[in-house]
């Protein structure tokens, strides 16, 4: 195991639609979010333990295996939306 320590920062974020029970404690690396849904708590670190045979390999590649299908998936949706129009064009000169 190998320790680490996240600094950051602690935000109340609450968007005008939200009710006071909807308001959430956030995270986040930087001291200035530049929005006004955003509300300085204040600084705070916490150590998390990272396995020592954590191989972050196999998280990137399940990573790119969903991103290929959703690109797979988009070229298809594309590609029948030409076909139609190719489709449509030729109806016209029948």
């Amino acid at each position: 195991m190998s320790k680490h320590t996240l600094k950051g920062f602690l935000y109340h974020s609450q968007y005008s639609w939200q009710s006071d029970d909807e308001a959430e404690i956030r995270w986040h690396t930087s001291e200035k979010l530049g929005d006004e849904h955003y509300t300085l708590i204040g600084p705070h670190n916490f150590e998390v333990n990272i396995p020592s045979d954590f191989d972050v390999r196999s998280a990137k590649v399940a990573n790119l295996r969903e991103l290929k299908q959703s690109v797979q998936a988009e070229f298809a949706a594309r590609v029948t939306e030409i076909d139609r129009k190719i489709n449509e064009l030729l109806a016209i000169e029948n």
